[in-house]
């Protein structure tokens, strides 16, 4: 696992992506398979950001919620670039789900 760290403007602090190896993506998106898409993304975020929970979150608080919303959105995207895996993972979860309730 490598760590990366990219400096974000609007939060004012340096947010540290892990770099996970293909089989710990597997298993992560195993893990949070029955989840919703919503929580999904929270769940990788808190699985992916190493800060997340100490620098990141104080800083997302002192904003506006359109503006954290937007970071967090952000912030997701990173992890995906990342970490493509979990963004195919998650696109063939979700399509068959969609396709199955129909």
């Amino acid at each position: 696992m490598k760590v990366y760290q990219i400096y974000v403007p609007e939060l004012a602090t340096y947010i540290k992506y892990k770099v996970l190896n293909p089989e710990d993506i597997e298993s992560l998106v195993e893990e949070l398979d029955v989840k919703s898409p919503k929580d999904f993304k929270l769940a990788v975020l808190e699985h992916v950001i190493y800060n997340v929970k100490s620098d990141v979150t104080d800083a997302l608080r002192q904003m506006s919620r359109d503006s954290a919303e937007r970071c967090i959105d952000a912030m997701y995207n990173g992890c995906v670039m990342l970490n493509p895996r979990i963004r195919y993972r998650s696109l063939d979860r979700f399509s068959l789900c969609q396709t199955s309730a129909v």
